[in-house]
């Protein structure tokens, strides 16, 4: 009995050795966690909460990953460029750090989704819901993102119309659409932008 229960003993450990020193997938994918440095904006939205909407039913479950933006809208990376997902953050300011789970050796697709906060041009409440459709590639980057009433429009397109918009504008990029409008030297372009990008999601 004192051997068989050394055997069982010793086949448990391996087991448990093997599942935690498992590295990756069959298939030579593993898991990581990936922060989405980005701004909210509608003007700028601050205290908003930004989540990864995993099943896009618009709507935040338990589990999914979520933040809340800062005093300038921003989430994962201040406008000063802090880091709120640092190890070496003050726990105060991880709040605003926002990590979603992903399958390295991939590409992921994420929705994005930001509501609720204030509109800290206006100081009006924010009451509307603004989406970002974004990819962080097989190497588990992704750049900096921006999420506008733009991007939101954009995320009911396909990438073939997304493509022919642009086309249809000279000098007007993918790049252009999902850029930070307010930094933009004069606001009547963007206006235009708005009721092009409307116009064409109507048509």
């Amino acid at each position: 009995m004192k051997y068989q229960n050394l055997l069982a003993l010793t086949l448990s450990t391996s087991l448990l050795a093997l599942v935690a020193c498992k590295p990756a997938d069959q298939d030579g994918t593993s898991s990581s966690s990936v922060a989405i440095n980005g701004v909210s904006e509608d003007g700028y939205v601050s205290g908003g909460i930004v989540w990864h909407d995993v099943n896009d039913n618009k709507t935040l479950d338990g589990g999914e990953p979520f933040a809340i933006t800062d005093e300038n809208g921003y989430f994962s990376k201040s406008i000063d460029g802090v880091d709120y997902c640092a190890n070496e953050t003050k726990s105060y300011l991880k709040r605003h750090c926002l990590k979603v789970n992903v399958v390295k050796g991939i590409s992921n697709d994420i929705i994005i989704r930001i509501q609720k906060g204030q509109d800290i041009i206006t100081t009006e409440p924010f009451l509307g819901s603004i989406t970002l459709k974004a990819t962080i590639d097989k190497n588990g980057k992704i750049s900096d993102v921006v999420a506008t009433p733009i991007t939101t429009l954009l995320a009911y397109l396909t990438p073939a119309q997304v493509t022919d918009f642009a086309g249809r504008h000279p000098g007007l990029s993918e790049a252009d659409l999902k850029s930070d409008f307010l930094k933009q030297p004069h606001s009547f372009s963007t206006t235009i932008l708005y009721i092009s990008v409307s116009l064409y999601f109507l048509k």
